[in-house]
């Protein structure tokens, strides 16, 4: 009696895997966006979380939000008690710096402007349990937010991926006066694509070297394929409440 083959043939195999290649291909796109997708709502909920705080904080203090001396003179720190270990443009800074203890991070925690004990972290309220926000809260991670190309490896080391546009060199800014601006000058909170942060423990500000060249910067999201600044977009929290999509230079 013959025996019959119980195994595939070569060409049998080949099908198979193509097959299954082909099924690859067509989903990972899908995924790929479902991926992005997931991480955009993400994005817009700590967004929406750190914007909610600061209107509370606005209604707790006559409507102002944190001014410019109690955040460091700076929209972009780090978060409370880090230090910054990783280079920058103007050069490394290392540990011999102060830990932050400066920023919008700080005033939502402790519900007033910035104090700084020696080691750096800000002082709580009373109780121990923040204000608002916890100054090292995940909410202020973007999930998307890689920081500058090249170096994407430092953003989630400095515990904050959003700068804040509640700070004006000539004092505290109103919430109503806000929301009288145009829409593009209206954010309370946004992806920060733009901004390195300035020295830790120190007030600011701290001039162009704290700026991401042109070249460096890398949008947090992406809406296509390409992965493209021109196919990129930022998003941010506005004061009337909404979270918006804006591309690049918008």
């Amino acid at each position: 009696m013959n025996r019959r083959s119980l195994s595939f043939t070569l060409i049998e195999l080949l099908v198979v895997v193509s097959i299954i290649a082909l099924l690859i291909a067509i989903l990972l796109p899908s995924l790929s966006r479902a991926r992005h997708q997931a991480k955009k709502v993400q994005c817009m909920g700590n967004l929406r979380s750190i914007g909610v705080a600061m209107v509370m904080y606005a209604n707790d203090n006559r409507q102002e939000l944190p001014d410019y001396d109690g955040v460091g003179c700076y929209g972009f720190r780090i978060s409370p008690g880090r230090y910054q270990r990783t280079a920058f443009a103007g050069g490394a800074i290392g540990n011999s710096t102060y830990p932050e203890g400066y920023g919008v991070q700080v005033v939502l925690e402790t519900g007033q402007g910035a104090r700084v004990q020696t080691n750096g972290l800000a002082i709580p309220p009373k109780g121990g349990r923040p204000r608002y926000i916890a100054g090292d809260s995940k909410v202020y991670i973007c999930p998307s937010n890689k920081g500058p190309v090249l170096i994407p490896q430092i953003w989630p080391e400095l515990g904050n991926g959003y700068s804040f546009r509640c700070i004006s060199a000539k004092g505290a800014m109103n919430i109503d006066k806000l929301a009288r601006h145009k829409p593009w000058e209206a954010t309370l909170v946004w992806d920060n694509f733009s901004q390195y942060p300035g020295r830790p423990g120190f007030k600011g500000p701290f001039g162009l070297g704290y700026t991401i060249d042109q070249s460096l910067r890398s949008m947090p999201h992406i809406v296509s394929s390409t992965k493209t600044n021109a196919d990129a977009f930022w998003i941010g929290y506005f004061v009337d409440g909404h979270c918006q999509m804006n591309l690049l230079n918008h």
